[in-house]
């Protein structure tokens, strides 16, 4: 037996700021809202193995660029969660404007705020 469901999408109409009770956010600079007319997609289980990824650390890890003593930053989609910034990714030692510089120290724990 086959399990899927159907996926319907239509976009709010353009410079809507709310549509159906929810706010749309505003479109940062220098980017463009995609619209929708009318998507329909049916979504199953596919056929692959699928491939667990690993748990993410209590502790968060030193940038995988040579070189680098920074934290990961803590953002996913910045830099994969390898690295300290997009820009050192690709080349070493070079931050670029998302980077956080938080000096890498293999003895520092990090505590979230309003922790014990």
């Amino acid at each position: 037996e086959e399990q899927s469901f159907l996926l319907a999408i239509k976009s709010p109409p353009k410079d809507s700021v709310e549509y159906r009770g929810w706010q749309v956010p505003p479109v940062s600079r220098r980017r463009a809202r995609t619209y929708f007319a009318g998507l329909v997609a049916c979504l199953s289980a596919s056929a692959k193995r699928v491939s667990s990824p690993a748990p993410p650390s209590e502790k968060p890890g030193k940038c995988k660029s040579p070189g680098c003593n920074l934290f990961v930053h803590p953002d996913l989609s910045v830099a994969g969660g390898l690295h300290c910034c997009k820009q050192c990714a690709e080349s070493p030692q070079m931050h670029g404007s998302q980077c956080e510089h938080h000096a890498y120290e293999s003895t520092l724990v990090l505590v979230e705020r309003g922790s014990p």
